[in-house]
């Protein structure tokens, strides 16, 4: 029975990650929902091995930005760079988000792609008020026609100083989330970083925008 839970709240919750990664770069998530909710069970059917069988849940973050920069690339037809600007936008968001409603379930020790823990119910539920949070945010945003138009098909490295930036600031970025597990007991410190990063990337593709 825990086990068909971790599954159907896990698949919202990566659905939700998806969903914010494609409405914050102008993508219209009803042109791919199919492969969206397959790719989320998907991945919600790996994390229960993660956790369960292979005891790896500490890497369960690192290995989620490949998976989904991965299905990104295939999927939007993207370069690899932009699928990671995607990607580690959308998540990081959404480990704002997650993060907040811990600090809000204070006292509680709770599980998701972030914390897992042996407290189930608690986690269901840091699960699905988070996916809820993402997933009006993302549609609110995304029918106000905010986000990013830039293209990400290709990078010019040389010609174009922030992306240069960008490039370190997506190499820290990537490194944060591989160690989020490990800020179970500093969630204040993942909320500052967390709109740090954010804040430099807005930053950064606002400056790609106006180009």
């Amino acid at each position: 029975m825990y086990d068909l839970l971790f599954v159907v709240f896990s698949t919202v919750e990566a659905f939700s990650m998806f969903t914010i990664m494609l409405h914050l770069f102008r993508f219209d998530v009803r042109n791919y929902y199919k492969q969206l909710l397959a790719m989320s069970f998907l991945m919600s059917m790996f994390s229960l091995s993660i956790w369960k069988e292979l005891q790896l849940s500490d890497y369960a973050p690192l290995i989620s930005i490949v998976i989904f920069t991965l299905f990104i690339f295939f999927t939007l037809r993207v370069s690899i760079v932009g699928s990671v600007i995607v990607v580690l936008f959308g998540y990081i968001s959404y480990a704002l988000v997650q993060t907040l409603v811990l600090l809000g379930m204070e006292g509680y020790e709770t599980t998701s792609i972030f914390y897992p823990s042996d407290h189930r119910v608690e986690g269901y539920i840091l699960q699905a008020v988070s996916s809820a949070i993402t997933l009006l945010i993302s549609q609110a945003l995304y029918k106000r026609g905010y986000g990013f138009t830039f293209p990400l098909d290709r990078f010019k490295w040389r010609d174009e100083w922030e992306n240069r930036i960008m490039f370190v600031i997506l190499c820290a970025g990537i490194l944060f989330v591989a160690l989020i597990p490990t800020f179970k007991n500093s969630l204040l410190w993942v909320v500052l970083v967390c709109i740090f990063i954010l804040a430099f990337l807005i930053y950064l593709y606002i400056q790609k925008e106006k180009r």
